[in-house]
């Protein structure tokens, strides 16, 4: 397997109580809380090279910069974090030609980022590739703001390559009679979107499992757009979302129903500890960590208590079909 990238300065942390700065650096440990930075550097590696390819390879390096963020916003125990790190070595491991690529030696040039913005302005309103354009742009872009060090010339070039690599490659997705017939009021907030995208969850799916997962990282790329200040860009990408989350539940398509629900959530060791969660249906481009985070992260926001329960449920039988 190929090493982790050489820790750049992007990635050294602040010293810990009892320990030296130049320890936290040498194991690149971020004190706040998390798991290793060299793992976000590797993800945003592997995620700027993936338009030289075949554009779902994108899938490995936006994997793995969830789970890095999934550790550090949720706040996941040591162990959690522990047992996140194993899987994506495992993940790397099984994937390894999609991670061999080495940091830039060039200086950083954060004030550079606005430039990925400025892409997503143009074709943000229409909705394509179940909303993989943004999903992967929002998550370069979260990982830039905050590790600007990392905010590499060629990795953020590489970014707007893979963003009007999706955009030639598919078309938009056509508006549907159900969303014009059944409107969704427009979001003023990322809540509300947050809120309206969990209500289209419980709904009869048209894409099964697949379907339900994207629905929910497409609402979590559009919802952090919100969160990192761009709230007309969020906006717009809210209206595009729409498209591809309010479907006729009358036109689901027959198929078995949920397993049984899983018996952990992601937010628990135990979790990532079980082997069934490294199966290949389920890791596949790493899943594992895209539905996981941008579900738990995002849950808190549905104020009724009601529908969130019902959203747990859903959320955890749909991991335990992918992993059956």
């Amino acid at each position: 397997m190929a090493a982790l990238p050489n820790l750049s300065s992007a990635s050294a942390a602040t010293a810990e109580p009892g320990r030296s700065a130049q320890d936290a650096k040498n194991d690149g440990r971020e004190s706040e809380r998390g798991i290793s930075l060299r793992y976000l550097e590797a993800g945003l590696a592997s995620l700027a090279n993936a338009w030289r390819g075949y554009w779902g390879n994108g899938h490995y390096g936006a994997a793995t910069i969830s789970a890095c963020f999934m550790a550090r916003d949720l706040e996941l125990d040591a162990r959690a974090c522990r047992a996140i790190e194993a899987e994506l070595d495992a993940f790397r491991e099984a994937g390894k030609s999609h991670f061999e690529f080495d940091t830039p030696k060039e200086e950083a040039t954060p004030e550079r980022v606005a430039e990925i913005v400025r892409s997503l302005e143009t074709g943000i309103d229409q909705s394509r590739a179940a909303g993989h354009d943004l999903i992967f742009a929002s998550l370069a872009l979260k990982a830039f703001h905050h590790a600007p060090a990392l905010a590499k010339p060629q990795w953020i070039e590489s970014i707007l390559q893979l963003t009007r690599h999706l955009r030639e490659r598919f078309g938009n997705d056509a508006d549907t009679d159900f969303n014009r017939a059944h409107p969704i009021a427009k979001w003023q907030t990322p809540q509300e979107l947050v809120e309206s995208t969990f209500a289209c969850f419980m709904r009869p799916t048209q894409g099964g499992p697949v379907g339900l997962i994207h629905g929910i990282t497409h609402a979590d790329a559009v919802a952090e757009l919100w969160d990192l200040g761009y709230e007309s860009l969020g906006a717009r990408g809210g209206e595009a979302l729409k498209v591809h989350i309010n479907l006729d539940p009358a036109l689901a398509e027959p198929e078995p129903p949920l397993a049984e629900a899983f018996p952990d959530s992601p937010l628990s060791h135990r979790f990532w500890e079980n082997p069934a969660v490294r199966k290949q249906v389920w890791g596949f481009r790493g899943h594992n960590f895209k539905f996981a985070y941008s579900y738990w992260r995002r849950r808190a926001a549905i104020r009724d208590e009601a529908l969130r329960s019902r959203c747990d449920a859903r959320a955890l039988a749909v991991i335990g079909t992918v992993c059956r």
